[in-house]
């Protein structure tokens, strides 16, 4: 199948293969940094415009896990499993060589940097955390985690690194800042992932009751969001509002 119409702009194809190549050196070359709960590559084939599709042999998942929708919730006990994760991982990143990544992607798109971000000894890779609670959590959710997952994620990291607090490059009063930053760019996306997940349900689902309850939650938990963004930009992020005229 042509995955690519006649006429179709070239850029836009270069940009899915750059994206594919990135999933392939993900699971080939990163992954294994990581130690982390990730799914199995069998085997990952180039792709090649014009002469081959690519392709990624991964493992069945609905073995061993489970996909959310947009309008389930996760609880504050995943959220920390997932800090946990993250401190981890956070924690082979900053240990690991840079020869093995740094200078070796910069033809590569920004996919890939976007992937590579984590590898950066800065507050990056803070932006994973930031996303999976602004689109996995529920407002109440969210916000309860709030009040821990900074000091928690970082008593994480400090663990991870035997108790050496020197040698993680980032304060507390740091990764709040950086969340904060990290949540605007998050919440404004929730808009768009709503309208994006609507269809599914109108699809998928037959129950109108059930089909409501759904939308509404959603919707609850985009203007909660939204809400928490808004009260940022009035308050300690005005400078951004002012600035962008947001």
């Amino acid at each position: 199948m042509d995955l690519f119409p006649e006429g179709d702009n070239e850029k836009l194809k270069l940009s899915f293969i750059d994206c594919h190549h990135s999933e392939c050196d993900f699971y080939n070359k990163l992954a294994p940094i990581l130690d982390i709960p990730v799914p199995t590559a069998h085997k990952t084939v180039e792709w090649i415009l014009n002469k081959q599709e690519g392709c990624v042999h991964m493992e069945d998942l609905t073995l061993r896990g489970k996909c959310l929708l947009f309008y389930e919730n996760i609880n504050l006990t995943q959220v920390k499993c997932m800090i946990q994760y993250l401190a981890h991982m956070h924690k082979n990143v900053l240990c690991a060589d840079p020869k093995t990544w740094k200078g070796e992607y910069l033809k590569r798109s920004k996919g890939l940097f976007d992937a590579l971000d984590m590898f950066n000894a800065s507050v990056d890779g803070f932006l994973d955390k930031c996303k999976h609670k602004v689109l996995c959590c529920d407002g109440v959710v969210r916000r309860q985690a709030e009040a821990f997952a900074v000091e928690f994620y970082y008593e994480c990291l400090v663990k991870e690194f035997n108790g050496d607090v020197s040698l993680v490059p980032y304060t507390v009063e740091q990764l709040k800042k950086a969340y904060k930053y990290a949540y605007l760019t998050r919440a404004l996306y929730i808009i768009g992932v709503m309208e994006y997940f609507v269809p599914g349900i109108e699809t998928h689902i037959s129950d109108e009751k059930i089909k409501a309850a759904f939308y509404e939650s959603g919707a609850l938990r985009s203007f909660h969001a939204l809400q928490d963004a808004d009260n940022l930009l009035q308050g300690e992020l005005n400078d951004l509002f002012i600035k962008f005229g947001l």
